[in-house]
């Protein structure tokens, strides 16, 4: 259980810490490390449940769903810190972070 645990984190832990690495660093735009760090984790839960759904047989379980959940939440997360960055940031992308957003529920 502990190799299981340790082979399931070590790639978060590298997201996370290569995002705040990039996030901290003046020389790489921001934007980058939340991107990321965000988008890493997105996507790496959305396989993981994915993938977990595919060998039970498409049979969801909470484990499943909670990944799911998980990867649209750090999306969504990523969507809204690129909003409030202070970074320059352009109308036309606000508007397709927005429009983006609000197809998340669908």
């Amino acid at each position: 259980m502990c190799i299981l645990f340790v082979v399931f984190a070590v790639p978060f832990i590298l997201y996370f810490v290569w995002g705040i690495i990039l996030v901290a660093d003046d020389d790489v735009s921001s934007h980058i490390g939340f991107g990321i760090m965000f988008l890493l984790f997105s996507g790496h839960l959305f396989m993981l449940g994915i993938l977990n759904w595919y060998s039970r047989k498409w049979r969801i379980t909470i484990f499943n769903f909670t990944c799911l959940g998980f990867s649209l939440l750090f999306l969504w997360l990523y969507l809204v810190f690129v909003i409030t960055l202070p970074e320059y940031f352009s109308f036309t992308g606000t508007s397709a972070v927005f429009l983006g957003m609000t197809f998340l529920p669908i």
